[in-house]
Formats: structure tokens, C-alpha cells, sequence
């Protein structure tokens, strides 16, 4: 793992956030007068924030990238688990885009497709989405000694010969 990957994925989120931050702010960004309660807006036509959906697709794998690096520092030298934590990241970033394309897609149709009452992009979010960062989970729980601990580290550090070394 080199460092330089974890601190060029923080200097480009940065530039990301900064260009959405800095940029012209649409026609009705703050939304409209509502027709019949004075006292809320709602949001307007979905097409106003076409030009940021790029931007929070690239901010949103950025970060799924710096996670995924952050979780490769933590193996120990020459355990096997770096190749299946890189396929289960590019799983998690996979349903991401496609979450993302159906977003937009959804973003400029009139009739929304259902799934189980939510729309299919936030179906997507809560079924696809949610649930696959569980596997880093179960795979650390599962994998740990093999991949993180080294077993004599521990069993030393636990009858307390353990030098400062270990």
C-alpha cells in the first residue's frame, strides 16, 4: 500500500468539495414558494442540480476509495486478504454508480418506478448499498487472526513477555 494514494484521494475529495462550494448557484437553488402554504418552498424542477451529480459521484467514490485503502493498511505483510478486500470495494463502489445512474435517471421522470414502496433509487440505497459494508465487517471478524493479528504477537502479549518491540 503506498501513502501517497491515501493522501492524493483527501487533496482531490478536498478539490471536489471546494469546486461545489465555489460554484455559481442555480436559478431557484433555495427553491420555490409553494402554491398553498406561504410558509414552506418546495424544490423546483430536478434539473438544476444536473451538473452536480458528477461531483457527488466522484466525492462519493473518492471517499469509498480512501476507506478501502485505509482498511489495506491494517493487514499484516503477506496475508492474503488484500486481493478480497479490493473486490468487495469495487463492489460497494460498483452499486454506488449504479445507484447513482438510477438517481438520475429518476431525477427527470414524472412516473417513479416502486420497489416495495420507495423509489428504486433509494431502494437501491437501503437493500444494495447499506448492506455490503457489512462484509468488511464479517471479514474482519472472520479473518482477523489470519489477516490482522499475528498469533504469536498475541499469545506473547497475553502471558506478558512481550517486549515494546512487539
Amino acid at each position: 500500500m503506498r501513502w501517497w494514494w491515501i493522501f492524493a484521494c483527501l487533496v482531490l475529495l478536498c478539490l471536489v468539495l471546494g469546486g461545489v462550494l465555489v460554484r455559481q448557484e442555480p436559478a431557484n437553488g433555495h427553491g420555490l414558494p409553494h402554491p398553498r402554504f406561504a410558509t414552506i418552498d418546495r424544490g423546483g424542477p430536478a434539473a438544476r442540480h444536473d451538473d452536480l451529480m458528477w461531483a457527488g459521484w466522484l466525492y462519493g467514490v473518492l471517499q469509498l476509495a480512501l476507506f478501502v485503502s485505509l482498511l489495506l493498511i491494517g493487514l499484516r505483510r503477506g496475508s492474503t486478504g488484500a486481493g478480497m478486500i479490493r473486490i468487495i470495494g469495487a463492489a460497494v463502489i460498483a452499486a454506488f454508480t449504479i445507484m447513482m445512474l438510477v438517481y438520475q435517471k429518476h431525477m427527470h421522470t414524472s412516473a417513479a418506478a416502486m420497489i416495495l414502496g420507495y423509489p428504486v433509487s433509494t431502494a437501491l440505497m437501503l437493500f444494495l448499498f447499506w448492506p455490503l459494508p457489512v462484509l468488511f465487517v464479517v471479514l474482519y471478524i472472520i479473518k482477523f487472526d489470519r489477516w490482522i493479528a499475528d498469533p504469536d504477537k498475541i499469545a506473547k502479549a497475553l502471558s506478558g513477555k512481550a517486549t515494546p518491540r512487539d
